[in-house]
């Protein structure tokens, strides 16, 4: 359990390539954007296998994300993530995002986007999105940018505005 008044509960890297793998598990960690991480700048950051639990932020992102970078989540577990925007991954700038065989469930933003808010790119394939809750977009909510679902499930997501599963 870790805690910030700001950026990256347990982690902050700018201009970095970053990889965290092998069945980590990043849980119970606190701060205003990107409670569990905030990625800045030009950096590759790539989650493999890892485990995003119970993590909140108090504004934008448990996964946070901006600038040029890019964000690969692979077999990724989020689930029981709480922010205001993006529960579980919160992306801008010109950063592009690639979630691959993951599973991002049981997410809550008090704002928009209960798994995902994206001003980005993002590529979703072979994952399932389920029982996220937001105020619009339930699971993802694209403010701009691309979305592109390859082999993906959604499911019993919830918005108490428009978009149950996606706004775009």
């Amino acid at each position: 359990e870790n805690e910030t008044g700001y950026y990256g509960g347990a982690m902050t890297a700018v201009d970095a390539n970053v990889t965290i793998n092998n069945k980590s598990q990043i849980t119970d960690n606190i701060g205003t954007t990107g409670a569990a991480f905030n990625f800045r700048g030009t950096g590759t950051y790539t989650l493999d296998d890892v485990t995003i639990q119970n993590n909140t932020a108090t504004s934008n992102g448990v996964i946070y994300i901006t600038n040029t970078g890019t964000l690969n989540l692979n077999k990724v577990t989020a689930t029981a993530n709480t922010a205001v925007n993006g529960g579980a991954v919160y992306a801008s700038g010109a950063a592009t995002v690639n979630i691959t065989d993951s599973t991002l469930n049981e997410n809550t933003a008090t704002g928009s986007g209960g798994a995902l808010y994206a001003t980005v790119t993002v590529t979703v394939q072979g994952t399932n999105i389920s029982d996220n809750s937001g105020a619009t977009g339930g699971a993802i909510y694209m403010n701009g940018g691309a979305l592109t679902l390859n082999n993906s499930t959604l499911t019993a997501n919830n918005a108490t505005g428009n978009g149950g599963a996606v706004y775009v």
